[in-house]
């Protein structure tokens, strides 16, 4: 009874994790935030069919499509400004879990004595110290192994693509603390779930009480998921409690893009990075056909991927720029240094949103 209600408190934090997940990506037009979500109810959807009484095929197929999901989200979020890894790594990916799953029908037909298909569908005996019990044969060690290293493949990927992309944020003044501890966060609990594939991995050639750690780990690694997704005001208020204050006349300004904007901008062009800024805000202004503050800066705040790279490409930011005092190489160069700053920049825009 102790693990089934383990794991429906899992499978809550996780539900509750994806649906945060999928609002987030529907209020900030962030569709890599949805494969992200999808994920996570893949896992909530798998738990009756990888707990006890084990469903083999069901089990492998529902976290085929949760990995799937997982990997589309590194390769949307980690790789837009260079080419991702995402074809050649999930032809391997999957080449491996069909060998998988030949394995599994070697050890469900030993274990169940039914031949394929009719053990389809059909659940895996007791390992051990129950009526019926089946142990572990040379078929399913095999399997746990690949299984296994899949896991450790797909999380391993997740947290150096997350490593990479905090390095190249972490010494950047106008990121706040708390994008850069979610950065820090998710390489953690990656790690931590390809340890938990690594226990799938060793499993049979140890001691059964090694299934504890895994359970730990699970915990661990679903909180800091739920801590880092659904990232809760306090928490974040306390991942940010050594940020130094900004000046004043910045304290409004958007997630700290504009501030990443501006100083791209005056790279290499003369430029005042007040022009610039300038600019940015007046062109948000004639795209969404007002001249108040307030809504400009509501919209600047909530301003997603594409509506950036519209900003970039709109003519009047060149307009403007060159009324401001800037030759058209300047300007030129200056937006062109603005979208490399928004393609290097899409992560940040994916994990500073909440």
């Amino acid at each position: 009874m102790g693990t089934y209600i383990f794991l429906g408190l899992v499978g809550l934090v996780r539900l509750i994790t994806a649906v945060v997940l999928l609002r987030l990506a529907s209020q900030k037009n962030l569709p890599n935030l949805k494969w992200l979500a999808w994920g996570f109810l893949a896992t909530v959807i798998d738990i009756p069919f990888g707990a006890q009484p084990y469903v083999p095929y069901v089990d492998q197929a529902i976290s085929y499509i949760a990995y799937l999901c997982f990997a589309i989200f590194i390769a949307r979020t980690f790789y837009k400004d260079k080419r991702s890894p995402l074809i050649p790594f999930w032809t391997v990916f999957t080449l491996l879990y069909i060998v998988m799953l030949w394995f599994t029908g070697q050890f469900m037909t030993e274990a169940t004595g039914l031949g394929f298909p009719q053990h389809i569908f059909a659940a895996r005996p007791p390992y051990a110290d129950a009526p019926g019990s089946v142990p572990m044969g040379t078929s399913e060690t095999i399997n746990a192994v690949i299984y296994g290293f899949l896991q450790i493949a797909i999380w391993l990927w997740h947290a150096i693509a997350g490593f990479q992309a905090s390095k190249i944020i972490a010494i950047d003044s106008h990121v706040e603390n708390w994008v850069k501890n979610r950065y820090r966060l998710i390489v953690a609990y990656s790690c931590l779930q390809a340890l938990v594939g690594v226990i799938m991995m060793v499993r049979p050639f140890v001691s059964s009480t090694i299934a504890i750690l895994s359970l730990l780990l699970v915990i661990a690694t679903t909180t800091m998921q739920y801590l880092v997704w659904v990232m809760p005001e306090r928490f974040r208020l306390w991942l940010n409690r050594e940020q130094q204050a900004r000046p004043a006349q910045e304290e409004q300004l958007p997630l700290s893009v504009l501030d990443v904007f501006g100083a791209a901008m005056t790279a290499g062009t003369g430029l005042k990075s007040m022009a610039c800024l300038y600019a940015i805000r007046t062109t948000a202004s004639k795209r969404i056909g007002s001249e108040n503050s307030a809504v400009i800066q509501k919209y600047l705040n909530e301003m997603t991927y594409a509506e950036w790279e519209a900003i970039l490409q709109h003519s009047e930011l060149r307009r403007i720029l060159i009324n401001s005092g800037a030759d058209d190489a300047s300007a030129t160069k200056a937006i062109e240094n603005a979208r490399q700053a928004l393609v290097e920049k899409q992560s940040l825009l994916t994990l500073g949103a909440r």
